[in-house]
């Protein structure tokens, strides 16, 4: 049988959500309106992930286990395709001139 998520793994993760979405705003110049609403999205989904987790959490070893793995899975990696889409927006159109010489060499 495989093991509950532990609450210490759960705040590391949470923990590193917040540290990488704060470390890409360092590089960002300035905003516009699809970068709210994509920043939005991806706050939304790191908020809702504890729902999921309590998820699996409880139907891990019953009845209804895949499905909760499923959802479970599914949500992280939805969660991680909205992180992708804010960092490649910003790449592409928000950088600060000095990030863009970085990133382009």
């Amino acid at each position: 049988m495989a093991e509950l998520p532990r609450l210490p793994d759960q705040l590391r993760d949470h923990r590193d959500y917040v540290a990488n979405h704060h470390n890409i705003f360092k590089y960002i110049a300035r905003t516009d309106h699809y970068l709210v609403l994509i920043n939005t999205l991806l706050l939304l989904c790191i908020g809702f992930a504890p729902f999921p987790t309590a998820l699996l959490a409880e139907y891990l070893g019953h009845p209804g286990e895949r499905t909760a793995v499923l959802v479970y899975s599914g949500w992280f990696l939805v969660t991680a395709i909205v992180y992708n889409v804010l960092w490649r927006y910003a790449s592409h159109q928000l950088l600060a001139s000095r990030a863009q010489r970085c990133w382009k060499s």
